[in-house]
């Protein structure tokens, strides 16, 4: 077995390790979207909840709107009454009665406050959610297109690497192209080579036994590590790499 063999997939597997810049370059892209797309589901969300909570609120005021006018009325009616009525019993009724209808009128009347102030705070809440829905769709659009055009560049970048590493695979021998592509399905973008250093793999630190080693340095042989199965590489190949 050449050694020069063992060195091209030493640069096969540097040129994937670009690859996976690259896809990870595209990995953030994709997020910078993402990212925007969550934040506008969740504001969504929020706003329909908070339109939801504002039509609830709108529909109580109302509701206490009228039953105000309803007490004040009473309370009007029966404040006339007691101009006119005579006698001492006819005067203790009415003055019961403005009793009941008094804190009726003050407990609701600030209820209404509250609720007011809650519709106010919703108000607010939808008009910035609005804003910010109207505003990040169109920042949106052109992060789009700048991202869409990033992915272009990185993916060219990707497809160049992937053509100069089948190209470079198409160096070796079948069969070692075979054992390089099986360990890769398990080590792609992890190291699927290995070295080893003072009879120990520098990846997974198992003892390699001392005539595989020598074996392994002479590149005479193809073989995986017994524990981590990367492949094994002389050091020869690492220095004319």
């Amino acid at each position: 077995m050449k050694i020069e063999y063992f060195t091209t997939l030493i640069e096969v597997q540097s040129l994937e390790n670009y690859i996976h810049v690259h896809l990870k370059k595209i990995d953030y892209h994709k997020k910078r979207i993402s990212d925007i797309e969550e934040k506008r589901k969740n504001a969504k969300e929020d706003l329909n909840e908070k339109t939801d909570k504002l039509s609830i609120l709108k529909t109580k005021i109302k509701k206490d709107e009228a039953r105000l006018y309803d007490l004040e009325t009473k309370l009007s009616k029966t404040r006339e009454n007691m101009k006119v009525v005579t006698t001492n019993q006819q005067i203790s009724a009415l003055e019961k009665e403005i009793e009941v209808l008094v804190p009726q009128r003050d407990s609701l009347e600030e209820n209404s406050l509250e609720v007011m102030e809650k519709i106010e705070i919703l108000e607010t809440d939808v008009t910035e959610l609005e804003g910010f829905l109207n505003g990040s769709e169109k920042t949106m659009q052109e992060i789009k297109t700048e991202v869409e055009s990033n992915i272009r560049d990185e993916q060219h970048e990707i497809d160049n690497y992937n053509e100069r590493v089948e190209n470079l695979l198409s160096l070796i021998p079948p069969q070692m192209c075979a054992v390089f592509k099986n360990v890769n399905k398990k080590y792609k973008y992890k190291n699927p080579l290995t070295f080893v250093e003072n009879n120990t793999c520098i990846q997974c630190s198992f003892i390699i036994e001392r005539n595989l080693s020598s074996s392994i340095e002479k590149g005479t042989i193809i073989e995986l590590c017994p524990n981590c199965e990367r492949l094994l590489i002389p050091h020869a190949a690492r220095n004319s790499s």
